[in-house]
């Protein structure tokens, strides 16, 4: 299994999830023009089986039904998050799915993640193939059971790592958004996301959804990075960027008994 970022912020986002020659797609909120060209760019020609969708937000469905036009995409999504689109979603093919509910496309096994985040029923996903395990899970205000749940099953996390907490506080920002941003339903901090990959220590992590008003990149890696050295953790850490993919990265095969999902 191999994944890309095609882009992660507030200006839209989309990852791939690709197995030979078979995709998925995490949420579409770029145009789907981009999506399709960076897919392209990465993976050449792949048969793209269906578009997970996290919620509700423009930033993440934005692009949903002209892609799901062009490609033939069947979206996979929870009711609400569907209901709650404002026309995002209309008449696309969608399959409503559950929290915890494994369901199967092609050959990648998928569990939606309950997240802590405001919106209708949002979800992360997890995916599975073989002994590759990918635990996708932005926009979130902090760790609940079922996402450290995952990450115990998972050697490869996307993971928001949205903010700096000083930038934050001396932002521009009014007080109520500031409070949005760093309550229970709202967004992970840098020292967050460092802390929750250090105590599961995967083999790769992903820091997604980096503000452009309260974070930088040199701030995420250096955060999240002195975090892991201080305790001896030796996860590869990957940036995502606002305006461009990621490299395409091999998820290695590597999860023992303990941590597969029942």
């Amino acid at each position: 299994m191999r994944v890309a970022v095609l882009n992660s912020g507030s200006n839209g986002n989309a990852t791939l999830i690709e197995e030979d020659g078979r995709a998925l797609l995490i949420d579409c909120g770029i145009s789907a023009k981009q999506c399709i060209e960076r897919m392209h760019a990465l993976v050449g020609d792949v048969e793209v089986l269906g578009i997970l969708v996290t919620h509700e937000h423009s930033d993440h469905v934005s692009g949903i039904r002209t892609l799901s036009r062009r490609l033939g995409l069947t979206a996979y999504a929870t009711e609400e998050t569907h209901d709650g689109s404002e026309g995002h979603m209309e008449g696309v093919h969608t399959i409503h799915v559950e929290p915890r509910v494994r369901f199967e496309v092609g050959p990648f096994a998928i569990t939606p993640i309950p997240v802590a985040h405001d919106a209708a029923n949002p979800t992360g996903f997890h995916i599975t193939t073989g002994d590759n395990g990918l635990a996708a899970v932005t926009d979130m205000g902090e760790m609940i059971d079922a996402v450290r749940y995952f990450f115990e099953r998972s050697n490869a996390i996307i993971i928001e790592s949205n903010h700096d907490e000083e930038m934050l506080m001396k932002g521009f920002y009014m007080p109520f958004m500031k409070a949005r941003i760093r309550g229970p339903l709202g967004h992970m901090s840098n020292t967050a996301a460092g802390g929750a990959i250090a105590d599961y220590g995967p083999d790769i992590a992903f820091l997604a959804h980096l503000s452009a008003n309260t974070n930088t990149p040199e701030k995420a890696r250096e955060t999240v990075e002195g975090i892991l050295k201080a305790r001896g953790v030796s996860t590869r850490v990957y940036l995502t960027h606002r305006d461009g993919p990621t490299e395409l990265v091999d998820v290695p095969k590597n999860i023992d008994v303990r941590r597969r999902t029942e």
